[in-house]
């Protein structure tokens, strides 16, 4: 790390005060869970001092969580749906600081590219109706797998292109974004001469692949991005060094073990369960403090330009597969080997629902099929082949980057089986 001061460092832990304060007089949950201990804290470094909260600690106090902070947000609206326990499903509005937040991401969109004169967001319904108006040069366009939508979606980009004044970014999740690079090659549309200069992307991350197949169709930059519905806070990969650093609004990343919960010192190398902090006046319908967000991370690097840690996605906890043998365990993060499996040639696809509803050809889109097993001790990796074909060559560029991605592997028993696969649950 470096010995200069780092302004990021420095306004984190000059807001964590003001958040402790306001969740403790605020929120009767918080007031409890903290206990007195939040006057204790001084600064970042002492968060370890307070307790990691969960999901399910937060939906079991959800209607104190929520009535003793809401009243600085819109208003909450009582879903005709119910959650897992059987009761009423809150939904909370988005309070006006998370809706500016949300803006902060379509500004820095255009960082490195000019600034975005119009902003195409492809909103996912299926997240619910946006609440407020779109931040300035920004047009909403409902998205979900259906052919009207992408008609939608084409005759926005399109039409503006032909007026001369194009989207200059596009804002949506990857499959979104995906299916309208496949589907404008389908329907003879040169996408790179739309206007469009840069890819704003979320939901799962953009493998290599599919970077390199959005920049061609478009011929414009990819931003990929790290973020959670709980939090208006991303993490954008940065030009500089390569991994991903928290923008803002400002927000307090720490690592815990995913089992004991202690919490580990931020290091080049270090790995584990990400826990959050929201920083005050940024986050006050929904206090999160130390929220464990179920996602293992690495930190990488100390990155000089950003005076920050770079971070880097390995996937969720709960998909990481760990090897035993005797007293040795090996953690196969899942993230790493879906990007190595989505890059592989030959591997059947599950099919994605835009091929479902024969908006393009099968097996250009959906999740590779494939599944790693501990049998024994030892890693079995599963994949179903495109054809019989592709079998040889799929075995030997297997053998060979595998241990690329996991040198562990060079001194542990490991196989790879091909055989028909189910599909896998795709979320659009």
């Amino acid at each position: 790390m470096s010995s200069r001061p780092s302004g990021i460092l420095a306004l984190r832990d000059y807001l964590l005060g003001p958040t402790l304060d306001h969740a403790a007089h605020q929120s009767p949950f918080w007031h409890q869970r903290l206990a007195g201990k939040a006057a204790l804290v001084d600064g970042v470094a002492g968060l370890p001092l307070l307790p990691v909260t969960t999901r399910a600690q937060l939906a079991a106090a959800g209607v104190d969580l929520y009535a003793g902070t809401t009243a600085l947000s819109d208003q909450v609206v009582l879903s005709s749906g119910t959650t897992r326990e059987g009761r009423q499903r809150l939904l909370v509005r988005r309070s006006r600081e998370e809706l500016q937040a949300q803006g902060e991401y379509v500004r820095m969109l255009g960082a490195g590219v000019g600034a975005p004169d119009r902003v195409l967001h492809l909103h996912n319904v299926q997240h619910g109706l946006p609440v407020g108006d779109p931040p300035p040069g920004e047009v909403r366009v409902p998205w979900m797998p259906h052919p009207n939508m992408v008609e939608l979606a084409f005759h926005q980009l399109c039409a503006t292109a032909d007026a001369g004044n194009p989207f200059t970014v596009v804002r949506g999740s990857v499959s979104a974004v995906l299916t309208l690079a496949v589907a404008g090659r389908e329907r003879g549309i040169n996408t790179a001469a739309l206007g469009v200069r840069c890819l704003g992307t979320n939901s799962y991350g953009v493998t290599p692949r599919v970077q390199a197949l959005l920049e061609h169709a478009f011929g414009a930059v990819v931003l990929d991005n790290y973020s959670l519905s709980e939090l208006p806070s991303f993490a954008s990969r940065c030009a500089q060094c390569g991994a991903l650093h928290w923008q803002h609004p400002p927000t307090a990343p720490e690592l815990v073990h995913p089992t004991t919960l202690k919490a580990v010192e931020l290091q080049p190398g270090a790995t584990g369960m990400l826990v959050l902090t929201g920083l005050f006046p940024y986050v006050q319908r929904t206090p999160l403090i130390r929220y464990a967000t179920g996602d293992t991370l690495a930190v990488t690097a100390w990155c000089e330009h950003r005076g920050d840690w770079g971070w880097q996605f390995l996937g969720r906890h709960k998909d990481t597969l760990v090897l035993r043998r005797g007293k040795a365990t090996l953690p196969l993060y899942a993230e790493p080997l879906y990007h190595l499996m989505d890059g592989a040639l030959g591997v059947a696809r599950t099919r994605h629902p835009v091929e479902v509803l024969g908006l393009v050809k099968p097996g250009q889109l959906g999740f590779p099929k494939y599944r790693a097993r501990d049998v024994k001790g030892a890693l079995v990796l599963e994949v179903e082949p495109h054809n019989a074909r592709q079998r040889a060559r799929l075995k030997t560029f297997l053998e060979r980057q595998l241990p690329r991605v996991f040198p562990a592997l060079e001194k542990w028993p490991w196989r790879v089986v091909f055989c028909a696969l189910p599909d896998r649950v795709f979320k659009p």
